[in-house]
């Protein structure tokens, strides 16, 4: 009988303390599309979750979920805002109406110098833009960190270094590539980013602009066959930590202050590591498949640089007819701020450490984590 009793009161006392841990932590889910070998999982979330835990001594601990296991690229806003995780990564160009602020700056990439810079001011925009905030809390969420891409190229199954090689490809595109690919003659493809490996290899779509990292980093490096050496801007606003609002709004003072310091971090990681050292990697490995690299012609150059002069004023235009009221100040901010993080960075090393120090310096301590 003793036994017994003992055996139930360990039992009890085992039970009491597994629910006392739960009443007062819980592994939180951060789900990406991208998969688990892409440069932003391995060189920003995963070195950001074990980070926050330690630091936190575990009441902020971020289990990753990538590869698209909870949701798909599109969705992620809206699922992480409904509470099907608490914490994504997103692209605003998947639906333009549902963050058209957002969509705007990345209208603007055709005009942003390197996307280090460009992911910097970005976020330096929308801190300061109550009405840019505004629509990540009606979606349930709050934008605490953004990454850049390396430059943007063209990258193909076959050659595509002229406008009368280039016309009627079918090009996966966002927003200001779109229109660019319109002018040069082929015919702009939308479609979220984890679908881009099997359209390619199908032949559903010909090229992708984007930064080189995706050919390795989404496993397209069978498929492509041509790059063209040319850039094309860079990408400035990916969203590297998009938090369910709710779950922002449970953490202590204290955990948010923390939170945010490694927020700037993985911003720092995910865009020097994730994205702009990882397109050498990628390129290293073309050059092994004997890729095709060649410059532009100069018909294809002067498209580009006819497209990028009109550029800014069609990003304000689609702004206001999605619904921004303060457009032409946004963008001017945003251009503003370009200006502002090229001079904070131009004499600085390009290494993760060195921008983190930056954007923590100048963006990021001065936040104050109650009025987000």
């Amino acid at each position: 009988m003793t036994d017994k009793r003992t055996i139930l009161l360990a039992a009890a006392a085992l039970g009491l303390a597994a629910g006392s841990q739960g009443a007062f932590a819980k592994d939180l889910i951060y789900a990406t599309f991208v998969p688990p070998s892409h440069g932003i999982v391995v060189y920003a979330l995963e070195p950001l979750a074990r980070e926050l835990k330690a630091e936190t001594k575990g009441s902020v601990n971020f289990v990753i979920r990538a590869g698209a296991q909870l949701f798909k690229g599109p969705t992620s806003i809206t699922s992480t805002g409904q509470g099907l995780a608490d914490a994504t990564t997103y692209a605003p160009h998947y639906k333009p109406s549902l963050l058209p602020h957002s969509y705007m700056i990345i209208d603007l990439q055709l005009l942003v110098p390197a996307g280090h810079i460009g992911a910097a001011a970005a976020m330096d925009t929308v801190f300061h833009c109550p009405e840019c905030q505004g629509a990540y809390k009606k979606a349930g969420t709050i934008l605490l960190g953004a990454y850049g891409t390396g430059p943007q190229n063209l990258w193909c199954r076959s050659e595509a270094a002229t406008v009368a090689q280039f016309k009627g490809k079918r090009v996966r595109t966002s927003g200001a590539t779109g229109r660019l690919v319109k002018a040069l003659g082929g015919t702009p493809v939308n479609m979220a980013i984890s679908e881009m490996p099997g359209a390619m290899e199908r032949g559903q779509i010909d090229c992708v602009i984007g930064p080189k990292s995706w050919v390795t980093g989404y496993g397209m490096i069978d498929n492509v066959k041509f790059v063209l050496d040319h850039s094309l801007g860079a990408y400035p606003f990916a969203h590297i930590a998009v938090m369910n609002l709710n779950t922002w709004k449970e953490r202590t003072p204290a955990e948010r202050r923390i939170m945010l310091r490694h927020f700037a971090r993985a911003q720092a990681r995910s865009t020097i590591d994730g994205n702009i050292g990882f397109d050498d990697r990628s390129v290293a490995a073309m050059k092994e498949r004997n890729v095709s690299f060649k410059p532009a012609g100069e018909d294809y150059r002067a498209v580009v640089r006819e497209q990028i002069e009109t550029e800014k004023k069609l990003a304000i235009e689609g702004a206001r007819s999605r619904g921004v009221k303060n457009a032409q100040k946004i963008a001017a901010m945003f251009e503003a701020n370009l200006k502002k993080w090229e001079k904070i960075l131009e004499n600085k090393p390009l290494t993760w450490q060195a921008y983190d120090q930056a954007l923590w310096e100048n963006l990021y301590s001065k936040l104050d984590p109650e009025k987000l």
